[in-house]
């Protein structure tokens, strides 16, 4: 969800769009007999159909860098959270070696070196998680703003595939006019 995606899009409806406007007008200079008022409308209204959605794509990437922008203290409440929990894990794996080198621990099993790394490791995973669940979720402010944030990548995702559909649609357009003017030059050439 950015706007380079948003700009790429309208680079090629603008393509699309200039590439059919070439074609149809060689094949009105070849007054090749076509039904011209449909397929121009036809493309017309993908055009404005994407038109619009891009509209509301670059609404969606506005309102969502607005909202992360003006509620940037959450956002870094969780990098501090994951921070947080790294360097606990780190200071833990400082412990266990030092622990390791003043009391002798070649008695214990392998297994059991195993069970409590696994032990530390799920315990500030869990830990972690319960204190982003709660920052996201402390007050309902904070869930709002979540759910419309999901909400608006969800939005986001929808718009772009309807974009990206009509815009294939039209450049499978100009390959069939493409594919009809050429089959109408060849037949003017071996009329000839």
């Amino acid at each position: 969800m950015n706007q380079e995606t948003n700009d790429f899009l309208e680079e090629n409806l603008n393509e699309a769009h200039r590439t059919f406007n070439s074609i149809i007008k060689e094949m009105h200079d070849g007054r090749i007999p076509f039904n011209y008022e449909f397929i121009e409308e036809r493309e017309k209204e993908s055009f404005k159909i994407v038109c619009d959605i891009i509209d509301k794509m670059n609404f969606n990437v506005y309102e969502y860098n607005d909202l992360k922008e003006k509620n940037n203290d959450l956002f870094n409440v969780e990098y501090k959270i994951y921070l947080k929990y790294f360097m606990l894990y780190l200071v833990s794996i400082c412990f266990i070696k030092g622990f390791h080198k003043i009391f002798d621990t070649s008695k214990l099993s392998e297994m059991l070196k195993y069970a409590i790394g696994m032990f530390l490791g799920s315990t500030y995973v869990a830990l972690m998680n319960k204190d982003i669940y709660e920052n996201r979720n402390g007050s309902k402010d904070r869930r709002d703003l979540i759910n419309r944030l999901k909400t608006l990548k969800e939005e986001y995702k929808v718009n772009h595939d309807k974009a990206v559909n009509e815009i294939d649609y039209m450049f499978a357009l100009n390959t069939n006019l493409w594919n009809e003017l050429d089959k109408n030059k060849k037949k003017s050439k071996t009329s000839k």
